[in-house]
């Protein structure tokens, strides 16, 4: 078996994973509940821009780099995506007193701090940066948005016609595996990772990426009882 052939099957793995553990939940979850996830996936979205900035200032490859800030770039356009997301949640019903007041919880906090430590770790492989900011920041959110999109439309009425931030999300963190070439945020990493990974210890370096990105999505959702 070669590394792109063990990484897609790890991939897999974690795909599937990854929806065991957190897709069955959102139908049965109670309004009150939902709309805790619903403010605290915003509060950690706030840490996305200084979470690629850091990872920035610590990779060396310029490939990585190159995709890492086009990816930034675009969380301007067509406006900066908070100002998009707050606009969906005003849709939804939510308050801009609620959404001005929304903070943290104590565990939301405990993964974003995760998050900034892989972002800055010394004396790594390279190709841990793009997997960590793929695996993290693109992958499992996209797999989290496709999820949230059906409940959003069924509970509150917001579809691909009126949603400026999430519809959106869903299509453009998606991706159909790390051997596909598209045109998301996700696959934007494939080639470069895949083309890093040429020993062993880039394999394992990977691998061990990826779980630790799953770890630290998965310590977001256990605080609602996702198990």
């Amino acid at each position: 078996m070669d590394y792109q052939e063990c990484l897609q099957n790890n991939e897999s793995y974690l795909v599937a994973y990854f929806k065991q553990r957190v897709w069955s939940h959102f139908p049965l979850l109670g309004q009150d509940t939902f709309e805790t996830v619903i403010l605290q996936k915003r509060a950690l979205s706030a840490h996305f821009k200084t979470m690629y900035q850091l990872a920035i200032e610590n990779m060396t490859s310029p490939e990585a780099i190159q995709i890492a800030l086009d990816i930034l770039q675009d969380e301007y356009k067509p406006e900066d995506h908070a100002i998009l997301l707050d606009r969906d949640l005003q849709r939804m019903g939510f308050s801009s007193e609620r959404l001005a007041a929304n903070r943290p919880t104590i565990q939301t906090l405990e993964v974003i701090t995760g998050a900034y430590v892989e972002v800055t770790r010394k004396a790594v492989i390279d190709v841990h940066f793009p997997t960590f900011l793929r695996t993290f920041g693109e992958l499992l959110p996209g797999l989290e948005y496709a999820a949230l999109v059906p409940e959003l439309e069924r509970r509150y009425g917001l579809t691909a016609a009126n949603s400026e931030f999430y519809v959106p999300h869903m299509f453009h963190d998606h991706s159909d595996g790390l051997q596909q070439k598209g045109g998301s945020h996700s696959d934007a990493f494939n080639e470069v990772i895949l083309g890093m990974t040429i020993s062993s210890p880039h394999l394992k370096t990977v691998v061990f990426t990826m779980q630790q990105a799953l770890s630290l999505r998965e310590k977001f959702w256990q605080q609602f009882k996702f198990r």
